[in-house]
């Protein structure tokens, strides 16, 4: 098993908690078995709010490969994959306010074919930053792998998304305080490799809206380069943009997190 001790700065940040992006956690080895990745952040943020803040996140996972896979790159040909992963954050504003968010996912897929199968996964958390006393996701679709090279890799999902959510307002807000949307979630991955073993590029889409009203939209796009400085050594840049139409009316329906840092591979 390989472990994975990431520390990142994070130079901008609006929170913008959401579904999990598994794309670019399952992408980090192409080892079949068990690894695990831990990582801590440190936060500056602005945009609805300004706070410092801490995040500890960690990862689970179990690969299996397809018995028609290429056993030197299974990364887009693995027969069975469970992923679990895991943040807390504590976030500290002047005055000695002090706000904090955590989330557990879990998701299991299963290849049945080497380019389609299955996924289910379930989501637990909360963001005090973004109203959320307590937020649940759980959801399976599809995956299928459209395009699979050295130059680049593409990969398509879509299902069916449950989501809960307890809003931590006021008796009297306009807003409702709890929240039950069935909703579509779409989401497609694109990873290109321009310098292998050393640049990839990755971008993931997700489109989520409510089936009973398409206009409550949810988008999310992530986005991350990964540059490897030595064989152990790498550096990463990731932005990620969450846009919600049916916002608590308290805060703004477009967040942006940037973030730069170090991953070391032990």
């Amino acid at each position: 098993m390989r472990a994975w001790l990431v520390f990142a700065a994070l130079m901008t940040s609006v929170t913008a908690t959401a579904q999990v992006n598994v794309e670019p956690i399952t992408s980090a080895t192409n080892d079949p078995g068990w690894s695990a990745k831990g990582g801590a952040l440190f936060g500056l943020a602005g945009g609805n709010t300004s706070y410092v803040d801490l995040s500890l996140n960690g990862t689970v996972r179990f690969l299996t490969l397809h018995p028609d896979a290429d056993a030197e790159d299974p990364r887009n040909g693995f027969r069975d994959r469970f992923v679990t992963s895991g943040n807390l954050t504590r976030r500290n504003y002047g005055g000695g306010r002090v706000l904090d968010g955590r989330f557990v996912h879990v998701r299991y897929t299963r290849m049945e074919w080497l380019r389609f199968g299955g996924e289910v996964y379930t989501q637990v958390g909360n963001d005090r930053l973004l109203l959320q006393k307590w937020r649940i996701l759980g959801g399976a679709g599809i995956r299928a792998v459209i395009a699979d090279s050295d130059a680049a890799d593409i990969v398509f999902g879509t299902g069916y998304m449950y989501e809960w959510e307890d809003r931590d307002i006021g008796e009297d807000a306009l807003d409702p305080r709890r929240e039950i949307d069935h909703r579509n979630s779409t989401y497609l991955a694109l990873t290109v490799t321009p310098l292998p073993e050393q640049l990839s590029i990755q971008n993931t889409v997700y489109v989520q809206p409510r089936w009973d009203k398409p206009s409550d939209l949810q988008l999310i796009n992530d986005s991350e380069i990964e540059l490897k400085v030595t064989e152990a050594v790498s550096f990463n840049t990731s932005l990620r943009l969450r846009y919600d139409s049916d916002a608590p009316s308290e805060l703004v329906a477009l967040d942006y997190r940037l973030m730069n840092g170090l991953s070391i591979t032990l």
